[in-house]
Formats: structure tokens, C-alpha cells, sequence
């Protein structure tokens, strides 16, 4: 979702879509799901304007929360759960879902490649 698209949906309503560990990027970003978080998958997310924002990190808040960053694809219009009755559509999105968490543990194992921890260390 590239920033203007995230400026335009951002007086219509934007969720989370799939959990986000904000925490092992640093403080400044946003935690999606527990154990400590900012916001929950389908949670709405304010987009607040921001220099750095770009194709890939939005910057705003969860109603009632802290600001901070959240990759843009991590976010999408809120589409109510009668509009996705199609099966398709309910695979498609399952299938992000899982992709992004994919793509989530490799940024983890990279970090932890980088720290140079062994596995028997954790």
C-alpha cells in the first residue's frame, strides 16, 4: 500500500491484518497482538502524516494509542466480514496472512543471525 493510498484511506477506516512484533524493531514501533500490544489484528489504525512515511512503514496509532511505525502492508481497508462470504477471498486472505508471517520469522532469524546466538543459547 504505498502512502497515498494510505493518506487517502486515512479518514476511512484501516485495519491491522496480520500480527506485527514491533518490539524487535525498536520502541517507536507499534506491537499488533499480544502479549503486550497496541493493537489487534482488525484493529483500526489512524494514519497520522509523517516525513518519513513511505511504500513501506506508515506511521500512526490504534484508537486511544501510542504513534508509532507499522509496515504498510500490514494494514488494509476494513472490508465487514459479510462482504467476504466468497471462499476465494477468505483463501486469499488467509494466505497473505500467512505470508506475512513467513516473511516476519526470516526478518527474526536474521536478527538473531546477526546477534550471533546459537539456538542453545535461547
Amino acid at each position: 500500500m504505498t502512502q497515498l493510498q494510505l493518506d487517502s484511506l486515512s479518514s476511512s477506516k484501516v485495519v491491522a491484518k496480520a500480527p506485527f512484533h514491533g518490539y524487535t524493531w525498536g520502541h517507536e514501533y507499534l506491537q499488533v497482538n499480544p502479549p503486550t500490544c497496541d493493537g489487534v489484528v482488525g484493529s483500526p489504525f489512524i494514519c497520522l502524516p509523517h516525513e518519513d512515511a513511505d511504500d513501506d512503514w506508515a506511521y500512526g496509532r490504534f484508537e486511544g494509542g501510542r504513534a508509532g511505525w507499522l509496515p504498510a502492508r500490514y494494514l488494509e481497508p476494513y472490508v465487514p466480514s459479510s462482504s467476504m462470504q466468497n471462499p476465494q477471498q477468505r483463501l486469499e486472505a488467509a494466505n497473505l496472512k500467512i505470508q506475512l508471517l513467513e516473511e516476519e520469522v526470516e526478518v527474526m532469524r536474521r536478527q538473531v543471525r546477526q546477534a550471533g546466538i546459537q539456538k542453545h543459547e535461547f
